[in-house]
């Protein structure tokens, strides 16, 4: 049955016809035809992967993708950010506006608690941006009660890099664009045991 649904799935997202589903109980008991099958699988899985990495490659070289995560807290409609270019003041060539816009750039210790904006005790993830590799950019954080309670988590490249929470009225927090270094990694010994419980095991090398 599971073998079924499978190809069923594939041969409804795909235009690759592989088989006649009503003859696939015959079909996998074939050796050439298991063969045949396999192949044409493995062409297709091969395209979807081409077409995932293409897709997802979004950014030019010397650019690198950027996203990040707001955290709020019991008052997220309090919350107003930009990501700006390093040093720009709030509202001056902004990249991207997130919050609440009826707090705005000078809304900060308002008190006013105006509706709209993020949701209380919510992760929003906001991106991506393609920005310049090793440039530095500023979150322009404005809280319309002046006491902060918004966590910023800033992804480069998929990696988590920077965190920042804001605690006051207006701050400003400074990331560089840029991921972390490569390494060349090689997995030489295992002194994990060969047999251990069932469960979380730490593997030693």
């Amino acid at each position: 049955m599971f073998t079924t649904n499978l190809f069923k799935y594939l041969l409804k997202y795909t235009s690759i016809h592989i088989f006649v589903l009503n003859n696939i109980t015959n079909t996998l008991y074939n050796p050439l035809s298991i063969c045949l099958i396999m192949k044409k699988i493995t062409v297709l899985f091969g395209i979807i992967l081409c077409s995932f990495f293409s897709v997802s490659a979004q950014c030019s070289a010397g650019e690198v993708q950027v996203t990040i995560d707001v955290d709020s807290d019991d008052w997220g409609s309090e919350i107003y950010w930009e990501l700006l270019p390093l040093g720009n003041s709030c509202g001056s060539g902004s990249i991207f506006m997130g919050g609440n816009p009826s707090v705005g750039c000078n809304g900060g210790g308002d008190k006013v608690d105006p509706p709209g904006g993020y949701l209380n005790n919510t992760t929003t993830s906001e991106g991506p941006w393609c920005v310049t590799d090793g440039a530095d950019y500023d979150i322009y954080f404005v809280d319309d009660f002046g006491d902060g309670g918004a966590t910023f988590n800033v992804n480069i490249e998929g990696f988590p890099l920077y965190k920042f929470t804001g605690a006051t009225t207006n701050e400003r927090f400074t990331f560089t664009a840029e991921g972390p270094p490569a390494r060349d990694i090689s997995l030489e010994q295992i002194t994990t045991y060969n047999f251990v419980e069932t469960g979380d095991v730490a593997i030693r090398g």
